[in-house]
């Protein structure tokens, strides 16, 4: 932590310039990415935030800090909470920082016809990732494997059906998931939602299964406007897709 104590604008500035991007430069300091931004930004932190950042040795800057004054005999003490203004940095921007080192995914291969007068749209709204059903109360059992086994077929069946057009939509219209964060409670009223273990790995099951989706609808065509098998994806091998050889989505 000592190392990063006194970091100055010159400094971050030298490193961008030679990484290439603020993630980079925040994972080099061992400061997070809004650190690094208010600094290229130019804007000043706080002189009693610093002087406390100072004092433990860090160049994060806390979102809340609580300063407290001893009192005398003359003067009372004082004890403050502050809270740095909202980072107004725009969210798309820290979100392509996020992704700037990741590496793309390989592209599908594209139909050899397509109708560029045509569009397809795959609507998908109420998928609930996350929810978890008791059959016997519910008169289904429902959880989030079955959920995204669900949406990777709907989409692969759609595909299969539409016409061979030039452009293709995956809408998701909401309730993508069931619970928005970890509390597993709704926003608002705080009703407990019924949710399928963690959070996180609901995240990463209905990502996975949106990238399947966006993979069949980039390979859009029917299997007669092929020339070649088309080549099968992971998660086509594993849950069956009418585009590929032998595959058929129940």
């Amino acid at each position: 932590m000592a190392a990063t104590k006194g970091l100055g604008r010159e400094v971050y500035q030298e490193a961008f310039e030679r990484l290439g991007n603020i993630s980079a430069v925040a994972r080099e300091f061992g400061v997070c990415h809004r650190t690094v931004a208010r600094s290229l930004r130019g804007k000043q932190t706080d002189p009693a935030i610093q002087a406390g950042m100072d004092a433990v040795g860090t160049g994060m800057v806390p979102a809340m800090a609580w300063i407290k004054t001893k009192g005398t005999k003359d003067s009372p003490g004082y004890s403050l909470m502050l809270k740095p203004a909202a980072d107004d940095a725009d969210p798309l921007e820290r979100i392509r920082e996020a992704f700037t080192d990741l590496p793309a995914a390989p592209l599908a291969p594209p139909p050899l016809y397509a109708d560029d007068d045509l569009l397809t749209l795959y609507p998908i709204a109420d998928a609930h990732v996350g929810m978890l059903a008791w059959g016997e109360e519910t008169g289904e059992d429902y959880d989030t494997r079955k959920a995204c086994d669900r949406l990777r077929s709907w989409v692969g069946q759609c595909v299969a059906s539409a016409p061979a057009s030039g452009t293709g939509v995956i809408l998701v219209a909401g309730d993508l998931l069931h619970a928005d964060d970890q509390t597993s409670q709704t926003p608002k009223s705080r009703h407990v939602l019924d949710v399928d273990t963690r959070h996180f790995r609901t995240l990463d099951m209905a990502i996975s299964a949106l990238a399947a989706c966006i993979d069949l609808a980039a390979r859009e065509a029917r299997p007669g406007d092929r020339a070649d098998p088309p080549r099968q994806s992971r998660s086509s091998q594993q849950h069956g897709c009418p585009l590929c050889p032998g595959g058929a989505i129940s």
